[in-house]
């Protein structure tokens, strides 16, 4: 009897600890919300980009017959992004180089 009471009270403080490490996690999940929201919003931007490439044309054109020198300006910063990102995903996924 003693055995079945040990593994009731066992398994009360496992619910117990569990509960409060669940609690714990949320807790420490909110620290993360604002850097998750940006990191969607960022994804986002990216899927529209992906569905609505005239819109891109269009924007590009736009700045080369209006301000060429910031086309260069631009075009250099998002260079440089793009090597980033793909640096970071050949970081991130081996397999995908």
């Amino acid at each position: 009897m003693s055995t079945a009471h040990d593994l009731a009270a066992r398994r009360h403080e496992l619910v117990g600890r569990s509960r409060t490490l669940r609690a714990q996690l949320v807790a420490d999940a909110q620290a993360l919300s604002p850097a998750l929201t940006a990191i969607d919003r960022v994804r986002l931007g990216v899927q529209w980009v992906r569905h609505n490439p005239l819109w891109v044309g269009v924007a590009v054109t736009a700045l080369v017959v209006w301000r060429p020198s910031r086309l260069w300006r631009w075009g250099g910063k998002l260079w440089s992004a793009w090597r980033l990102y793909k640096r970071v995903q050949a970081l991130w996924l081996p397999g995908k180089r």
